[in-house]
């Protein structure tokens, strides 16, 4: 790594334009040293893999080779005129692969029993398959077979017959060769590009299958552009429309409105062709097609700043009042200072307008969702620079009716206290029912107010909109020094946003995670949502509750196991999910100091039946079952029948519960002589009640999971030892 070490100059060099870099440099330092380190430790398992496959490669080249030299000498007879040079050639071949072989073979086997780590793998190839020597040895027999093809056609023309020449036409000179399919693999999974690849290929004596790798790679561009709603190429070419001009501005009045009955507008229409095909200007759209719309005026919120777009219904009016047509928006996205409103006819036929009567009404219940979660991302924002790090710096967001998704830079994970503290005072600020307030001021003025947060490398126009919580923007323009202002959630945001908080209803944070180095992210409810989740979390609570209550020992673990279940279905608040993780880990802890107990008590009385049946039980072959015996009690219960009845053959069976089914077996050397090997004979057993197993000639053990078959099993154990015997 040295990229790292650069980080002082850059500061020194652009601190002053990018004031952020001055705040922690050790800090960024830090990240791109661990960057590095593991961009490294990927190249490394990629050439550690392509060592790999170079290996299995020669495996098979010298495996094809043997193969191909012997039958090539048993047919030299239909070629006379040629017959001692091309002995000649192929024996001078043989000298080199036999040695050949057998250091592949070696280097294989090493290769598998390692176990060291993958850098140690790849170093241990730089001193066998890419030594020198080694490679020079491996290209002196390709050349070998070079000059072996190079007889194909002097033995055409003499005559030779089609079976020799399909033999020598199968020589393995090409198989040296790293597929396309591989080299993608390399590229997309660890970095190494295909030039890059052919030199390592080129410096070990093989080729790369360049024409695969590209077909892969335009296979792979096809599905990035295919990905998204209608792909990203669709997108692109209504930014085309936007360049080439003639559409207009479009008047966004959606902080104010969600609905306009009827405006007279304007109306640009695109169809967009099968499957998910370019935008184009339309003459028509009909019912059921998907189309794209722009207006001089909307109230719909195009995607932007991290809130999703919104959806609705268009309907348009002709000025006769007949035909016209009704869209379905399902997205809305902004392209310079034009809106597209993206969706489909589902009524009538869409034609353009100079001057179309229009109406149009947003989701407005969507909206409110959407609105509810970006005003408490806001909140929560101050909150973690209260709580959590007075230096987090926001770093992506999305927002939309769901759920609020929020990234911040900050080192290590939340701890319980800090989700608690930002619940808390994001739950206060919303019960407080703070005042939100938005007005466009001067950029140059607005960021003199005291704690504004806006995003690093974001640019801004010269006119932003301040967003407030709890205090008038003028108040804060008129007064931009005042400390209090720390107070206060004070943001550059062109979203759409509540009057008042109390509108949020309540907040729950779901999850917190990492996402970068450095960087964490915050996934939360609001509204109903973040209720039900909560209501969600008091019910598997009291669940919990009375379980601990009931103490009830034998429906333990089956609670246990459902609670389990709901617990990972569930969606609850990530305090309430540490609680009652922390809750039915010690519950885990009791049951398994039970089960553990009733292993015991099950010892001792399989122990006791065991002494019972060794003095019952005599003859060459005992096969018997021991009710509520696992693996483990078998194996005591084993040790003391055989102490009884040391010349005899044992198979025992044991059971536990409805599904599981123990078989272990016994079988003295004179027994193992005459043919009744344990392995074979557990496995008999096995076959019945549904499972299987198997080991040495002396003792053996096996599994099932029909504990009811299990008396048909000991009467087929039965008569195999008996037909061995």
């Amino acid at each position: 790594p040295f990229f790292y070490k650069l980080v002082d100059a850059v500061v020194n060099l652009m601190g002053d334009a990018f004031p952020e870099l001055k705040k922690d440099p050790a800090h960024v330092a830090e990240i791109i040293r661990e960057e590095e380190e593991s961009f490294f430790r990927t190249l490394d398992k990629g050439i550690a893999y392509f060592d790999q496959e170079h290996l299995r490669l020669i495996q098979t080249f010298t495996s094809h080779a043997n193969k191909t030299l012997e039958p090539i000498l048993r047919t030299m007879k239909a070629a006379k005129k040629f017959e001692d040079s091309l002995r000649k050639q192929i024996e001078a071949v043989q000298v080199n692969l036999a040695p050949f072989t057998k250091h592949t073979e070696e280097l294989a086997a090493s290769f598998h029993r390692s176990t060291m780590r993958v850098k140690s793998i790849a170093d241990s190839f730089s001193t066998g398959l890419n030594s020198e020597k080694f490679i020079r040895s491996f290209q002196r027999l390709q050349k070998n077979f070079e000059r072996l093809g190079s007889f194909l056609n002097d033995l055409e023309k003499a005559g030779v017959p089609k079976p020799t020449l399909d033999i020598l036409k199968n020589l393995p000179i090409k198989t040296t060769v790293i597929s396309g399919k591989i080299a993608f693999y390399l590229h997309d999974t660890h970095g190494i590009y295909i030039d890059i690849l052919q030199q390592m290929a080129e410096e070990r004596g093989l080729d790369v299958d360049t024409e695969g790798f590209n077909r892969l790679m335009d296979e792979a561009r096809e599905k990035s552009r295919a990905g998204g709603s209608c792909g990203a190429d669709s997108r692109q070419s209504l930014v085309e429309h936007v360049q080439r001009g003639g559409l207009p501005v479009t008047e966004f009045v959606g902080y104010d409105h969600t609905e306009l009955p009827a405006i007279e507008t304007p109306l640009h229409v695109f169809r967009v062709g099968n499957n998910c095909g370019l935008y184009k200007v339309a003459e028509k759209v009909s019912t059921g097609r998907p189309c794209a719309v722009v207006l001089g005026k909307t109230p719909f919120y195009a995607e932007a700043g991290g809130q999703v777009g919104d959806v609705g219904v268009i309907q348009i009016t002709p000025p006769d009042g007949e035909g016209g047509a009704r869209i379905n928006v399902t997205d809305t996205i902004k392209i310079g200072d034009i809106t597209f409103h993206l969706g489909a006819v589902v009524a009538g036929t869409l034609v353009p307008s100079e001057n179309a009567n229009v109406a149009l009404a947003v989701d407005r219940t969507r909206r409110t969702k959407i609105m509810s979660n970006h005003t408490t991302t806001h909140v929560m924002n101050r909150a973690l620079r209260d709580h959590v790090n007075p230096d987090a710096m926001q770093k992506g967001s999305l927002v939309d009716d769901q759920k609020l998704r929020f990234d911040f830079s900050h080192k290590a994970s939340l701890t319980q206290d800090e989700l608690i503290s930002v619940e808390q005072q994001v739950n206060a600020d919303i019960a407080s029912d703070l005042p939100v307030y938005y007005t466009d001021a001067p950029q140059e003025e607005a960021l003199k107010i005291h704690s504004l947060r806006a995003v690093f490398g974001e640019k801004y126009p010269p006119v932003v909109r301040v967003v407030s919580i709890g205090t008038p923007v003028q108040d804060l323009l008129a007064n931009p020094d005042n400390a209090q202002w720390a107070d206060r959630s004070i943001e550059f945001c062109g979203g759409t946003h509540l009057s008042k908080t109390g509108d949020a209803e309540g907040f729950v944070i779901l999850s917190e995670d990492a996402v970068a180095k450095g960087v964490r992210r915050i996934t939360a409810l609001t509204g109903s949502a973040a209720h039900q989740a909560e209501a969600n979390a008091q019910g598997l609570l009291n669940r919990l509750e009375a379980i601990k209550s009931a103490g009830d020992e034998a429906s333990l673990p089956g609670d246990l196991a459902k609670l389990t279940t709901e617990l990972g279905e569930a969606t609850l608040p990530a305090v309430a999910r540490a609680k009652l993780r922390d809750g039915m880990a010690k519950l885990q802890e009791l049951a398994k100091k039970i089960e553990k107990q009733k292993s015991k008590d099950s010892a001792g009385k399989v122990v006791e039946t065991a002494r019972q049946l060794a003095d019952q039980l005599s003859g060459e072959v005992i096969v018997t079952a021991i009710e509520g015996a696992d693996a483990n009690a078998l194996r005591t219960a084993m040790d003391v029948i055989r102490k009884k009845h040391p010349q005899s053959a044992l198979l025992l069976a044991g059971s536990v519960g409805d599904d599981k089914v123990a078989l272990m077996a016994s079988v003295p050397k004179d027994k193992i002589g005459k043919g009744l090997k344990a392995g074979d004979w557990v496995k008999e057993a096995a076959k019945i009640v549904g499972g299987g197993g198997g080991g040495r000639p002396d003792t053996a053990q096996a599994g099932g999971k029909d504990p009811a078959k299990i008396p048909q099993a000991l009467e087929a154990a039965k008569t195999f030892a008996e037909s061995k015997l």
